[in-house]
């Protein structure tokens, strides 16, 4: 038997996004999402060397944290402190997410 592909929306994170983010950035963020995870709050990359951790996961992909990575609000949580702490020009930013950020755009 086969087993049927889950398939996940990057719009059903849209509340906690907003809860979490700037409201000028809710869109980008689920952009960021849509690009890292495909909206899969299970997926991991273990390929991603961060130098002091290796492994990138949930709905952000983020890495070097221990927190609960694969709760999506707490990915999301962690992740717009990633984006806050992310001081560039005196405004935060998706440092964090460098490489996607510039394929979407963003920096």
């Amino acid at each position: 038997a086969t087993q049927a592909k889950v398939s996940y929306s990057v719009e059903q994170w849209r509340p906690l996004v907003a809860k979490y983010f700037p409201a000028d950035q809710v869109e980008n963020a689920l952009r960021v999402i849509k690009y890292e995870s495909g909206g899969n709050p299970y997926n991991k990359n273990l390929g991603d060397n961060h130098g002091v951790c290796i492994g990138s996961f949930g709905l952000m992909q983020i890495g070097c944290h221990s927190g609960q990575v694969y709760d999506p609000e707490q990915n999301i949580k962690i992740g717009s402190w990633k984006y806050y702490g992310a001081i560039a020009h005196g405004k935060p930013g998706w440092n964090p997410w460098y490489n996607t950020a510039v394929k979407l755009g963003l920096i």
